[in-house]
């Protein structure tokens, strides 16, 4: 029996068990086989799913046809920069330096000090669920903007970390001083009501003693699955025992699973990010590296420490610069092995967390006194790629993690963008494979930088060889070619190759910095003093 003779039902499902350029080669096939890929709703999705780095929400009450339409208008959108409204919403609270942005929900924290020579701390904190695209597409003008809700538990705020779609999770880090230490303790809230999260046994989780000083601490907090990480950088605390203080939990029973303390003179980390359920990346500034960390099973009996499975190197540095701080962000999260994010009907699909991009932040201090600034953006599947073969299930690995130089992972598979123009103060500019840049010299264009591969070889190849106007006025650019960025901080060129497309607003706004996630631009707008966020302007796709 040929494979045509089966029935087209049959001959489709088995279709949808092929990658997508196994599919492009099939619609080469014959005219039968094309017809069926092109006019099958099923094959179209899966497809335009693949090529946009999107996974489906299977709970979706939309119908597939739906759901395509959306998706190749989502991605048209974003491929043109080609928003169908812009919504203000302002910010009446008194805020803080705590904020996120992350499925749709902007966190922004408020102070409750209101002199401008006391350090402002964060007391509560607001949220707000900002406009999508689904929501009845005619909003009339003058009518009312999103409001903004408050979580408040009477304790000081250091940080959060947000679990949106895989848990309406929370998680509230919180501290009070003792007569000789701090109680530090993160409070696991249900983001719908506010209330203890109701799959927490215990509604908060205790920290082993720190000697934590607010302003002279950092803290770094991610959830997945039912891991919850937190990291403490204590460098500015000369008198503490540990430079850095890593810590995972089951945030689920309460138990710790794993730690990591960096004595002086080691190590030293301030941000971290997963990039599978059960794998992390820790920046290591001192050896100016990048540690893949394996997260042990929660079968493992005991509290064990944190295992490295190998070490990457960044680009060797001049004898007379020192890396001092690099931050880190992916987005969105990847999910645990048995959860999936909720649906609401409104977004049947979002960016797949194995093809997201990682942004990181490096600031360099050269001798001159100079701090210099830069970007670095890899997938997280070229990360994970270089994790040893021969680890165990329990994350041990051989007696030494490999060491791999940066010339033998990361030419091919990074780009580097020095910033020294462009706005680095806000974290949350990258979301699934695009990352959203301004110029510091207001007013400014936004550009978009995308590195969906497979976008990029969609393009018609005269749109790959130069820039071209968008039907909306916006330029689009294809970069291509391999990048050499020289800075004295660097004792060599350094070489990145990982292509991607620009699109760039034709319009200049007076925006502070402008966020990114799934389906839309937010610009932020300053107070008369330039301090504090004043205005949310959202541009949706």
């Amino acid at each position: 029996m040929l494979l045509l003779d089966f029935p087209p039902e049959l001959f489709v499902r088995i279709l949808l068990f092929l990658p997508l350029s196994d599919l492009a080669t099939c619609q080469r096939v014959n005219r039968t086989v094309n017809d069926t890929i092109q006019s099958s709703v099923e094959l179209q999705y899966s497809i335009e799913l693949a090529a946009a780095g999107a996974e489906d929400d299977t709970s979706s009450p939309l119908v597939l046809a739906d759901r395509l339409r959306l998706l190749r208008a989502r991605e048209t959108a974003w491929g043109l920069l080609d928003f169908s409204r812009v919504t203000t919403i302002p910010v009446c609270h008194r805020p803080s330096s705590i904020y996120d942005l992350t499925s749709g929900l902007f966190l922004l924290g408020e102070t409750f000090v209101h002199h401008r020579l006391i350090q402002k701390g964060t007391d509560a904190l607001r949220t707000i669920r900002l406009p999508c695209s689904q929501e009845g597409e005619g909003r009339e003008a003058g009518e009312e903007a999103p409001s903004w809700s408050k979580i408040s538990l009477e304790a000081s705020v250091i940080d959060i970390g947000l679990a949106v779609q895989e848990h309406d999770l929370i998680a509230v880090v919180t501290y009070k001083f003792l007569s000789d230490n701090s109680a530090i303790e993160i409070h696991l809230l249900q983001l719908s009501t506010g209330q203890y999260h109701p799959l927490a046994s215990q509604a908060v989780l205790l920290v082993p003693d720190l000697p934590f000083i607010p302003g002279r601490c950092g803290v770094s907090i991610e959830i997945v699955g039912d891991t919850l990480g937190i990291l403490f950088n204590l460098g500015w605390l000369l008198d503490a025992p540990y430079r850095a203080v890593f810590h995972t939990f089951n945030w689920k029973s309460g138990k710790e699973r794993q730690f990591r303390y960096a004595p002086h003179g080691g190590q030293f980390y301030n941000a971290f990010a997963f990039l599978s359920a059960d794998v992390i990346v820790l920046p290591d500034l001192s050896n100016n590296t990048l540690e893949l960390c394996r997260l042990r099973d929660d079968n493992e009996p005991g509290l064990l420490p944190l295992c490295t499975m190998c070490v990457l190197q960044l680009p060797s540095l001049s004898d007379s610069s020192i890396l001092y701080r690099m931050w880190c962000r992916s987005e969105p999260n990847p999910m645990g092995s048995t959860t999936r994010y909720g649906s609401d009907g409104e977004h049947p699909f979002r960016s797949n967390a194995a093809d997201a991009i990682v942004a990181f932040s490096l600031y360099i201090l050269h001798h001159d006194g100079e701090s210099h600034s830069f970007s670095l953006i890899v997938h997280r599947s070229a990360l994970l790629a270089q994790v040893p073969g021969d680890v165990s299930a329990s994350g041990s690995p051989r007696s030494q993690p490999p060491v791999v130089l940066w010339d033998h992972w990361g030419p091919p598979v990074c780009r580097w963008f020095d910033t020294r123009d462009i706005v680095t103060r806000w974290i949350t500019t990258t979301c699934g494979q695009r990352y959203v840049v301004t110029m510091r010299h207001l007013p400014a264009f936004i550009s978009v930088l995308d590195f969906n591969q497979k976008a990029i070889r969609r393009r018609p190849q005269e749109e790959q060889l130069g820039t071209r106007e968008s039907r909306s006025g916006n330029g689009v650019c294809a970069r291509l070619a391999v990048d050499r960025l020289w800075s004295p901080v660097f004792k060599d060129i350094v070489h990145s190759c990982l292509p991607y497309i620009v699109t760039t607003t034709a319009q200049k706004y007076d925006y502070e910095c402008v966020l990114i996630d799934e389906e839309r631009l937010i610009g932020l707008k300053l107070d008369g003093q330039q301090k504090n966020i004043a205005e949310l302007v959202v541009h949706q796709l």
